[in-house]
């Protein structure tokens, strides 16, 4: 195991090797250290227990090596890997470092490279290699490197661009912990809070094209014990499409950002689906689920579920989206179709952004997580109201009927239409 004291020598003479001017200088090690540190503390403790944590920042300060005796160009970026490595083993053991931790950061240091764009991860390799690759990938996306690049360059130009739809950008980390911290580093989270912050929060999410505003009528029912956080969902302010593990980690992202240690989590409409997911994939963060105007599956048919994924790479193209944003929200079509009373702003909303939004709903929209929500062992609770015309339970009573969670059927209240939903609401959520 390598000491503190046999660290800070490491360091110290990395720190007299590493170029002055260059992207791979002092200071992107210590951002790799901190990035580590990030994501080491965000794994399962079960997963932390298996990381030295001397040996994992060893390998941050040695993986770039290869620049101390090559100048940056063609041969050190394809061969980075195996010259860093070389030089790390011949350090080590003038260090005095067992075996062991020689074959760690050997292993993690030859294996880091070309994360992006070539994809090159190791998903299934050791945990020290996913470590360290994504501490690079997250500094290679910093702010600070982009600007190292230069306004010119290719490279730069095209993350830059890109940063609209932050969520392709997961395909290059190994480990989802990761892609939270870039998520949470480059997305502005829009959200509204009130009520006793001393009290465990309830997290709203508000449907696939309500906002924050949607919901102002809430926070003011909130008494002295309660405390109420709506958050919008990405799709309604970065284009792309978003799927149910991508909204999830848009969420939990969040929570770790504004240090939210567990919340009772409640999802309206659509975004009932997408509270399921995070509960199915961070039950640790939740004290208790919510489902509200929702249930754990909203396409009831098995032939209509195949349908839609069928018909998936046709209704999420841009030309369908926008035709379809133009339909639902044109006054006369909503009119005929009795749809439910939407605010300005969402309709401003679901028409700029027609890709993201109906785009990830017919991405997510199809999904039956009736038998997850049945296994997850938190306090669960549903409530659905009698005059909804798009979820009740007439419609839905074979969902219902396959819940081990009792239905509350609330009298009026619509799809969050009025006066009489705002107080039944308030009065059941909390």
């Amino acid at each position: 195991m390598i000491s503190t004291a046999q660290l800070e020598e490491i360091k110290k003479y990395v720190r007299e090797k590493m170029p002055k001017h260059s992207q791979h200088d002092w200071g992107h090690l210590e951002r790799l250290e901190e990035n580590a540190r990030a994501i080491l503390s965000r794994l399962d403790i079960r997963k932390r227990r298996r990381v030295r944590r001397n040996t994992l920042l060893a390998s941050c300060y040695l993986h770039d090596l290869t620049y101390t005796v090559k100048l940056p160009g063609w041969y050190a970026y394809l061969f980075e890997g195996f010259v860093a490595k070389r030089l790390a083993i011949k350090l080590l053991r003038e260090k005095g470092v067992g075996g062991y931790d020689i074959r760690v950061i050997a292993r993690a240091i030859s294996r880091h490279p070309h994360s992006f764009p070539f994809r090159r991860l190791h998903k299934t390799g050791d945990l020290y290699t996913q470590l360290l690759q994504d501490a690079d990938t997250l500094d290679f996306f910093a702010w600070t490197r982009m600007e190292s690049f230069g306004h010119k360059r290719i490279t730069s130009r095209l993350i830059k661009k890109l940063m609209g739809e932050p969520h392709i950008f997961n395909v290059f980390f190994n480990l989802s912990e990761s892609f939270e911290i870039f998520l949470g580093d480059r997305i502005s989270f829009h959200f509204a809070e009130a009520g006793n912050k001393e009290k465990t929060p309830t997290l709203l999410l508000p449907g696939y094209a309500d906002t924050v505003t949607h919901f102002a009528p809430l926070f003011n029912k909130l008494n002295s014990n309660q405390h109420l956080i709506v958050l919008d969902m990405p799709y309604l302010h970065y284009q792309g499409i978003w799927d149910l593990e991508d909204v999830s980690s848009f969420v939990h992202s969040f929570m770790e950002k504004h240090k939210l240690a567990k919340v009772h989590l409640a999802g309206f409409s659509f975004d009932g689906l997408v509270a399921v997911d995070f509960a199915t994939r961070y039950p640790h963060k939740i004290s208790s689920l919510t489902l509200l105007n929702s249930l754990p599956v909203l396409v009831t048919s098995t032939w209509q579920r195949m349908m839609v994924k069928m018909a998936r790479p046709l209704v999420t193209s841009h030309i369908f989206t926008w035709v379809a944003s133009r339909l639902v929200t044109n006054p006369l079509v909503r009119q005929i179709f009795r749809s439910p009373k939407t605010p300005k702003f969402t309709k401003a909303r679901m028409k700029k952004f027609h890709h993201s939004v109906y785009g990830s709903l017919l991405a997510g929209v199809d999904e039956n997580l009736t038998v997850v929500f049945n296994r997850l062992n938190t306090k669960k609770r549903i409530f659905l109201f009698e005059d909804d015309r798009i979820i009740n339970t007439k419609k839905y009573h074979r969902v219902v009927s396959a819940l081990d969670t009792p239905v509350t059927n609330l009298p009026k209240g619509g799809h969050g239409d009025g006066e009489e939903y705002w107080n039944s609401v308030a009065k059941n959520l909390f």
